[in-house]
């Protein structure tokens, strides 16, 4: 493998009957197969559901050593019944999942980047809080992750990114406060 370049895995999630029910991407896959089995679902709801039927099992689908948006769009293409979340075909793959208001394109949020800091250094996984924060509106969680950014601001470098990146949606009117 060369310098600068990582594998990338395009995978199915397969259900009893070993058919995909959804296509993905991940440079770790063990990583991503463990969040799956922790029932994150990137707030898709049908995709929840199918992981709670049928459990996590996998297949690789490809194995590329770059970007691999096209190859996943391609094995996205050519199946149906798929559960992904896709809004409009003609923009790059990333930007078809709607965002929530409190989501930034490539930062982590302040409440993630305080989960990972807790985990990291105290062993916690915070599941009491992130069930928390899964009921609350919409408006209640941006109230909580400015807060929170409030609090961590100089303290996580992925919190000062997320905080310039509100900023600009605010700027350029995506959300309004």
């Amino acid at each position: 493998m060369g310098a600068g370049k990582q594998k990338i895995f395009i995978y199915g999630l397969l259900d009893k009957n070993d058919q995909v029910f959804y296509v993905g991407r991940t440079k770790n896959l063990n990583k991503r197969m463990s969040t799956y089995r922790s029932l994150n679902a990137h707030d898709n709801e049908d995709l929840l559901k199918k992981l709670k039927e049928n459990g996590v099992r996998y297949v690789i689908l490809r194995e590329c050593f770059y970007s691999a948006d096209c190859h996943e769009y391609e094995e996205i293409r050519k199946r149906s019944g798929l559960v992904n979340i896709i809004k409009d075909p003609r923009k790059p793959f990333h930007s078809w999942r709607p965002k929530k208001i409190w989501q930034v394109d490539g930062s982590r949020s302040p409440s993630t980047s305080y989960f990972l800091h807790m985990k990291n250094a105290f062993g916690h996984d915070c599941s009491d809080i992130k069930r928390q924060l899964k009921e609350m509106s919409d408006k209640n969680r941006m109230a909580y992750e400015m807060k929170l950014s409030n609090l961590l601001f100089n303290r996580l470098e992925s919190v000062r990114k997320w905080a310039f990146g509100i900023v600009k949606k605010i700027e350029a009117k995506e959300i309004v406060i």
